[in-house]
């Protein structure tokens, strides 16, 4: 009998073969990388101390303008490791301290991005992105395109040094890459 885990690994699988190149608008290309974004959460662990601000609570913060903001809302409130799903939509200029999971749109200039990566430094902040070399320059998860299909890159190394981590069952569906490739 398979396990509920074993259940949302399959269904995450198959989202991952359905993801297109191809949406009919931003609200649908960040609506399915929202529903990523849930599943990473799903299959990554914190350490304990993560949670004692909200322990009812698991943030999500979004960092790239209005275009990204219908998307994520649909995940909104949905359940992580028994905790509610909390977004924050926040400038980039910081504020990045409650966030357990960190979202970053990629219309970021690298300067930027590169300041973001300073001030979530070997935090337990799991830091996703969808802009070129985003995970070799210090983020965790990457979204990309390959073959026409969705894909995520993953930086163990930076997982590693965020003390977050990822399972073994989603390292086995991403591409891994290593800083300053």
């Amino acid at each position: 009998m398979l396990r509920r885990t074993d259940i949302g690994l399959l269904m995450f699988m198959l989202l991952l073969s359905t993801g297109g190149p191809a949406f009919a608008a931003p609200e649908d290309e960040y609506a399915l990388k929202a529903a990523f974004v849930l599943n990473f959460a799903k299959f990554t662990q914190w350490p304990d101390n993560s949670f004692t601000d909200t322990p009812d609570a698991f943030s999500l913060c979004v960092v790239g303008g209005k275009s990204l903001e219908a998307g994520f809302r649909t995940i909104e409130g949905k359940g992580v490791g028994g905790r509610s799903l909390q977004i924050d939509f926040i400038p980039e200029a910081g504020g990045f301290d409650r966030c357990n999971m960190l979202f970053v749109g990629g219309n970021m200039d690298r300067t930027a991005l590169l300041r973001i990566f300073a001030s979530v430094k070997e935090k337990p902040v799991l830091t996703i992105g969808e802009m070129p070399d985003f995970a070799k320059l210090g983020g965790v998860i990457n979204f990309v395109s390959k073959e026409g299909k969705l894909r995520f890159e993953v930086n163990r190394e930076t997982s590693l040094k965020q003390k977050v981590n990822i399972s073994s069952r989603l390292l086995k569906l991403a591409i891994i890459v290593n800083g300053n490739e």
